[in-house]
Formats: structure tokens, C-alpha cells, sequence
């Protein structure tokens, strides 16, 4: 397990080997060296910047040796921009790019004085969060199903230098936060990255119960027959063509709060894997289906994050999985089922399903107690060719709930865009002709129509509809390089998730 922790005065005989720093466009020397026992490596770096060898954008990462400090025998200066436009997402970024070019350098145990570069929009507690979260999210990888490691150099502890006591208290407390939203973005990307065969919905279910006696939040498993007793036609159609049927996942956390306070409801798409159903997807690039379920990761990463850190409102999540495959007895276009509460929903296209798994979640939520919705799927390539993989798409009926999203994903240094859905065009488009809607409107606004199914099922409470198809995980490599990570999962939404409550508390 990944060790975590501070350094205080000398570095010499630490175990630490490479010492990650940061330094600002036009500036003769980097920030956070200052001390008596940083004192060579503040020299090196003076050297390295006269002579020019310290170049490129924000981000690029140069590793100089230092051999006669005493310490770590590998200075990393990282890019830090212009001071005036840095701030948390800067912050993350030098931190994942830092920890990865130690690593990439041979280091096992990088320390950083990152978090020593504050500026008026960065605080100190603030910077040491954006190092840790940065720090773990650049050098995560899965390596479960190696035989050997993609990489020799494994880190096995990360540091974060500090020598003032008052500081080192506030970095301390950092620390701990950090970490868990750090501890939670890891599950959510493992989760997402393990093959189908090994996360059908039964085996999900059964580690997210693993994961609440862990953290210490309830949880309630409710399988087919239950499903089927409660009336959740839409994913129990959805599941029918598998062999492994399909689970709903009740987590609870968070105080009582206020009599009339919000209760947060939190409703997570996950198909653990995604052929299209009879509505079959092209075979290229069918294997990313199996992160179609990275809606669902959030919501557990996100509600087991605020079971160890406390929410200031009760919490209920809810995880939606089911795998959608064809088979003899596949749901067929032009079925008709009968959601949760009561709407007939007719299956025009059953590549369109995790609209109709998240239709019966959202129903579940508001039947257990939540006064605010918001549902976080990988629902639509609409949103992929609206947003690209910058921007999560937001959809909302509430402005007041929006603007509290998208304050947390703020925050969160998570990037939200608001799309319409208030237009009658929308609704127009789901109307069927032998049921109360059909799951799919067309081609036209693809994300939008299917954020106006959605709203059908939160029964006019305040929602949010996280659209994540674009961000919840990144294939090419030049798209993971400008975020500073591998290839494959982001874990997106899972820190916004866990600020949400707070957010809401505050207003």
C-alpha cells in the first residue's frame, strides 16, 4: 500500500530519492526550496535555470541530478505557468506530472515542496490538498492482471516536505482529507478498469458491501427477485439477456441534519458491460464497454469518501447495475416495460439502456426519501460530440441544484458545461405512440432527449443529470498526457460528489 506522509528538516538518511519542486515562467529561481537542508538542491536549480535547461509549457517536468546533497539524488523542476492564472487545477496538474516524471526517472520515494507555491487564489491548505489528490492520481495505474509490472519503478511512498511546525499541522489536516478523496478516486478507477468477467453485477454489489463495513456506511443489496417484487421493470428488462442478472446497490451515510433538510439522493449508472443488446454496437472499440459502469464507481467511491470524512446531510446512493447483452431472452426493440413507478416505457433502441436502468434508480431514490437528485451515467455519445472529453455535460431542472454542482465540480477543479433542456422539442421527441415515452428521441440533441427521459422519473424534486460519456475515461494518449494520467479511467465526478454535500449544507 502506498505510504503518504511529511518530511521535516534534513533530508539526508529520509529514504527519500527524488525531491519534486516547482517553478514559475520568469522566475530565476523555484518556490519552496527555502531552508538550510534544501539549500543544495535550491543551488542546482538556480544553475539549471541560468543555463536554460529548464524549458517547455506548463506541466513539462525536467529531472536534474544532484549528487553531493546528501538527500535525494534527483531534483524535479515542473512548469508551473504564469503566477497570476495559477491556482488548484495548475496545482494538480505539476503534482501528477512531477510524481510522474520521478517515477518514470527511477524513484521509489519522491518528497515535493509543491505545495509551497501559493499564490493569493491558493492557500496553503488548499495547495497541499491539490499536491496529495495530483500527486495519487498521476501515478496510479492497475497492474492486477500483469504478470510483471508495465513499469519496474514502483513508488512505494509519497512526501511532502515541510519544516515549520505551524504549517505542518495545516498539512497534516490536509493530508487526511486529501487522502480519503485520493483512497476514493482510486476505487472508482479500479473498479472501472477490470474486466467483465470479473465485475458482473452480483460480484459489484457484493464489494461495494465489502467497501461500506469498510468505511463504515449502510448498504442493502437488492437482487432480481426483489427487484422484481418492487416493480423495476426498466432494468430488469435491460439484464434479461445475461446469464448475470441485475443488482441495485442501496448505500446510506451522513447525520440526520436538519428537520427538512435536503436529503441527498445520488444515483449511479452501472452497466457492467455494454455489447448494445439486440441493438448490437460495432465490434471496433466494443471493449470499452466494460467502462460503462464508471457512473455507478462514482457514486460508491463518493458516498464511502463522505462516510469517513462525515457528510453535513444524509446521504442515499443508489448503484444501478446490470449487464446488457444479447441472447434468446434479450429485451427486443418494441417491448414495452413498466418502470418503478408506474410509467410505461416502450424500447425503441436497446443500445439506450442506461437511461431506462437510471429511470428506475432515480424512482428508487425519491421512494427513499431524497429531496435532491443527481444521477452521474455514461450515457450518450451525444455528449462526446458536443463536449469532447473536456467538459462533463450538465442538465438540470433546478438552477439553485445546478449552481450547487457545478460550484462543487469547481472546486473539485472537475469541469461541468450546462446544456438545455427546458425546450417542449425535447419532450415532443420521447413521445410515443403505445406507451408514456420511448427511450430514445432521435438523432438531434441526443444528450438533451435523453437527459428529458430522466426527468420524467424524479417526480419534480430538484435534479441534476451528470452526463460523464466524454470524461469518465480517456483512450488516447494525448488526451491522458494534458490531464497527467495513463490512459484509461479518470475516476471523474467522485470529488465533486463528496463536496456536493457541503455545498448544499452551506446554502
Amino acid at each position: 500500500m502506498l505510504e503518504v506522509g511529511w518530511l521535516g528538516g534534513s533530508l539526508t538518511g529520509s529514504g527519500a530519492d527524488a525531491l519534486i519542486a516547482g517553478v514559475f515562467d520568469g522566475a530565476a529561481a523555484p518556490e519552496g526550496l527555502e531552508g538550510e537542508g534544501l539549500l543544495p538542491y535550491a543551488a542546482a536549480a538556480a544553475r539549471a535555470l541560468a543555463a536554460g535547461l529548464v524549458t517547455g509549457e506548463a506541466g513539462e517536468a525536467t529531472v536534474l541530478p544532484v549528487l553531493d546533497a546528501g538527500g535525494p539524488a534527483r531534483l524535479v523542476l515542473v512548469r508551473l505557468g504564469e503566477r497570476g492564472a495559477y491556482g488548484p487545477a495548475q496545482a494538480r496538474l505539476a503534482a501528477a506530472r512531477g510524481a510522474r516524471a520521478a517515477r518514470a526517472s527511477g524513484a521509489r520515494r519522491p518528497v515535493s515542496v509543491l505545495h509551497r507555491a501559493t499564490t493569493p487564489g491558493l492557500d496553503g491548505r488548499a495547495a497541499a490538498t491539490a499536491v496529495v489528490v495530483g500527486m495519487r492520481r498521476g501515478l496510479w495505474r492497475y497492474d492486477g492482471y500483469r504478470t510483471r509490472p508495465a513499469h519496474p519503478a514502483q513508488v512505494e511512498a509519497l512526501y511532502l516536505y515541510e519544516d515549520d511546525a505551524a504549517r505542518a499541522q495545516t498539512l497534516a489536516e490536509a493530508m487526511a482529507e486529501a487522502n480519503a478523496v485520493a483512497d476514493a478516486v482510486a476505487l472508482a478507477r479500479e473498479i472501472a478498469v477490470l474486466g467483465s468477467n470479473d465485475k458482473f453485477p452480483a460480484r459489484v454489489a457484493e464489494r461495494a458491501l465489502a467497501y461500506a463495513a469498510q468505511v463504515g456506511m449502510e448498504a442493502r443489496v437488492l437482487d432480481e427477485t426483489e427487484l422484481a417484487e418492487m416493480g423495476a421493470g426498466c432494468i430488469l428488462g435491460v439484464g434479461q439477456g445475461s446469464v448475470h442478472p441485475p443488482r441495485m446497490v442501496v448505500l446510506r451515510t451522513g447525520g440526520g441534519g436538519e428537520a427538512g433538510g435536503p436529503v441527498l439522493g445520488l444515483v449511479g449508472k452501472g452497466i457492467t458491460f455494454d455489447s448494445g443488446g439486440i441493438s448490437l454496437k460495432p465490434a471496433a472499440g466494443m471493449e470499452e464497454m466494460k467502462y460503462d459502469l464508471c457512473g455507478a464507481a462514482a457514486v460508491l467511491a463518493a458516498v464511502g469518501a463522505l462516510a469517513r470524512l462525515g457528510s453535513p446531510v444524509p446521504v442515499v446512493g443508489i448503484l444501478c447495475l446490470a449487464e446488457n447483452l444479447p441472447g434468446g431472452s434479450a429485451q427486443r426493440p418494441g417491448d414495452v416495460v413498466r418502470s418503478l413507478d408506474g410509467q410505461t416505457v416502450e424500447v425503441v433502441n436497446t443500445d439506450a439502456e442506461g437511461r431506462l436502468v437510471m429511470a428506475d434508480g432515480l424512482a428508487l431514490a425519491r421512494r427513499l426519501g431524497a429531496t435532491h437528485l443527481v444521477d452521474v451515467a455514461t450515457l450518450t455519445g451525444a455528449c462526446v460530440v458536443a463536449l469532447g472529453h473536456a467538459y462533463t455535460g450538465l442538465m438540470a431542472n433546478d438552477d439553485s441544484l445546478a449552481e450547487a454542482v457545478a460550484a462543487a465540480a469547481a472546486s473539485a477543479c472537475e469541469r461541468v458545461a450546462r446544456l438545455p433542456i427546458d425546450d417542449p422539442m425535447y419532450e415532443r421527441a420521447i413521445r410515443s405512440d403505445v406507451a408514456d415515452v420511448r427511450n430514445v428521441g432521435g438523432r438531434e440533441a441526443g444528450a438533451i432527449t435523453a437527459a428529458t427521459f430522466l426527468r420524467r422519473f424524479v417526480g419534480g424534486l430538484p435534479w441534476v443529470h451528470l452526463d460523464i460519456a466524454g470524461t469518465a475515461w480517456l483512450s488516447e494518449e494525448r488526451w491522458a498526457r494534458l490531464a497527467g494520467i495513463d490512459t484509461g479511467p479518470t475516476g471523474v465526478m467522485v470529488e465533486t460528489l463528496t463536496r456536493l454535500p457541503g455545498v448544499l449544507a452551506a446554502r
